[in-house]
């Protein structure tokens, strides 16, 4: 996937919903890493530090005390660039990828399983177990929540 242009209103809205997502997270700032997902070093399986070419990320088992080696450099030439990076690197969660956003992969929806009650099928109307289904990243028409395994009514 090519990389979309942005502007720096855009570059912006990202990187504050990925700040609202890290701190959300209990990601936290290290002074040599730059964020790790735990308060502590030995609890943290990733860290992430943003640098003038990209970013750097280091990767360590859940059973090891530290951070160990150098960190694997990403080069990015944009803010989008980079996020989509680190939600193929599995660092960040796929309602960051542009192509989530466009609605351009179904299987990105599946991680948006809906279980508030006021939402409904619109085959069934079944209110547990849903998936919104993002539909025209344009107009939003075709957006609406679906039965995630299947219509429980059947009548899909």
């Amino acid at each position: 996937m090519t990389p979309t242009a942005s502007t720096p209103t855009e570059d912006r809205r990202l990187l504050a919903e990925v700040s609202r997502w890290r701190k959300g997270n209990d990601w936290r700032a290290d002074d040599l890493r730059g964020f790790q997902n735990a308060p502590f070093e030995d609890a943290a399986t990733v860290a992430v530090r943003p640098n003038e070419a990209g970013f750097q990320v280091w990767r360590k088992g859940a059973d090891a005390p530290h951070f160990i080696g150098q960190p694997i450099e990403y080069p990015a030439e944009s803010v989008r660039e980079a996020v989509d990076l680190l939600v193929a690197l599995d660092v960040l969660p796929l309602q960051f990828s542009s192509a989530y956003e466009a609605g351009w992969d179904d299987c990105a929806a599946l991680t948006n399983v809906e279980v508030r009650p006021d939402r409904r099928c619109r085959y069934c109307g079944a209110t547990s177990g849903l998936i919104l289904r993002p539909g025209n990243p344009l107009t939003g028409a075709g957006r609406g929540h679906e039965c995630i395994d299947g219509c429980k009514g059947g009548t899909r």
